[in-house]
């Protein structure tokens, strides 16, 4: 248990969902990270909507992002960036414990370009 608080970890609980275990990280960790929560908390501020529609919009806008690039489509948002998907070739790697030679197969993964606009956000 010391070794997880050194590390930035609380403590390690059980996911009353689904009985797997997780590890809650330190607020400190968290401070530089927005996550979907507050995502919906700075709509609703911006847009004057309740924070459940927000939550709603989002979610919605998620969905539909996740739904084009399943697809093979591409999501371009101006000045944000483009959501694509990429395919990796198969190719062959080795065990790290035994050195023995393995196969990965091909996969699809998505990838993001920033467009100009997040780019010139964040050299700022």
């Amino acid at each position: 248990m010391r070794v997880m608080q050194e590390q930035g970890f609380i403590d390690s609980d059980i996911n009353n969902n689904t009985g797997e275990r997780f590890r809650r990280e330190s607020s400190q960790y968290q401070e530089g990270c927005m996550r979907k929560p507050e995502l919906a908390a700075a709509i609703a501020e911006r847009a004057d909507l309740s924070k459940d529609k927000a939550s709603q919009v989002l979610n919605v806008i998620l969905d539909e992002i996740t739904g084009s690039v399943s697809q093979g489509q591409d999501v371009s948002l101006i000045g944000f960036g483009t959501f694509t998907v990429r395919e990796r070739a198969a190719r062959t790697g080795k065990n790290p414990q035994t050195g023995a030679p393995l196969k990965i197969p091909a996969s699809k993964t998505v990838a993001f370009k920033p467009g100009k606009g997040l780019k010139d956000a964040v050299a700022k």
